[in-house]
């Protein structure tokens, strides 16, 4: 039996990105849906109310002042499309937010909860009756409000930290954490915790070789982790005008993987190395990610008897 996988991963809350992954999946016919971490946004963009019809925002390296209607759909629309959360607000309720974290925090917990909820409707009623499964998992970048949104839904399933069996009898081993990263998020264990993670997981796969490891964190010293090296205050570093790359995956990736040698690898989290590669006879996937810019990148795999038949990098 031949399956078809679509696999893309860190669209940050884009609202046009979730759109392109669900009309991907009739397009390309595919089986088995994978959007593998990195799922909600980065901020919230104020949108202040200023009365007489004007609203006004700092968005995208410029001042944006709107009138209420068309112009104001049309601001909110390109702040969902960029991954951001635009929530408008009263001039009082913006300057008490500014100075309150942790208020902050709670209504960007919000905006991202409401968002999911709503892509989780959308994924519901377009791909239900289609025959596809579909998995959507958190990343290290995620709340963990995100799990409880995905576990009310009775069609898309949740795979982080377990081991599932998918459409063609396929064992697929999931995990969104990540390595330690410079921005301390929110799902992050040291190496240490991450092999031990990974080595109970994989206790519960019987065949190792016809496996998916469906894991958000590259393995390390690969095509698949080159992102560019940050200095003590998190700017990137340049030599002779050219910014300098370093690899920055799990090692506790690589050594499990080496070790069990499963089917295929699907990793996402570091978004300029898109590109396959080999490990042993494990093929490894980093669709890459743009966002940011509204282009959904991922990557179609079909599998045949054990093997992969073809791969297929898409955009757009």
């Amino acid at each position: 039996m031949e399956v078809r996988i679509f696999f893309v991963a860190d669209v940050h809350g884009s609202e046009i990105c979730f759109r392109k992954f669900l009309n991907a999946i009739k397009i390309y016919k595919v089986d088995v849906a994978i959007l593998g971490g990195d799922l909600t946004g980065k901020l919230v963009i104020p949108i202040v109310k200023m009365g007489g019809g004007r609203y006004e925002a700092d968005f995208a390296n410029r001042r944006w002042i709107v009138k209420e209607g068309e112009e104001l759909n049309k601001l909110l629309g390109m702040i969902r499309n960029s991954g951001f959360y635009p929530r408008i607000m009263s001039e009082d309720e913006y300057h008490k937010v500014r100075s309150d974290n942790t208020l902050i925090k709670k209504i960007f917990d919000e905006a991202a909860a409401e968002v999911m909820r709503s892509w989780v409707r959308m994924a519901e009623e377009r791909l239900k009756n289609i025959g596809v499964e579909c998995y959507i998992m958190p990343g290290n970048d995620d709340s963990r409000i995100i799990d409880e949104i995905l576990k009310e839904s009775k069609f898309i399933v949740n795979p982080d930290e377990k081991v599932l069996e998918i459409k063609g009898g396929f064992e697929m081993l999931s995990m969104g954490a990540s390595n330690p990263t410079p921005w301390k998020t929110p799902r992050e264990y040291t190496e240490e915790e991450l092999e031990r993670k990974l080595t109970s997981l994989l206790n519960h796969v019987k065949n190792p070789e016809s496996a998916i490891f469906n894991i958000h964190v590259p393995p390390y010293e690969t095509l698949l982790d080159m992102a560019p090296l940050l200095d003590d205050e998190l700017r990137v570093v340049t030599k002779g005008g050219r910014i300098v790359f370093v690899h920055v995956g799990s090692k506790s990736v690589r050594h499990i993987i080496e070790r069990s040698q499963p089917l295929i690898g699907l990793h996402g989290h570091i978004h300029e190395s898109k590109g396959v590669e080999k490990i042993g006879r494990t093929i490894c996937f980093n669709p890459g990610s743009e966002y940011g810019e509204g282009f959904l990148r991922g990557v179609l795999i079909n599998l045949e008897k054990g093997k992969v038949k073809n791969y297929l990098f898409t955009y757009g």
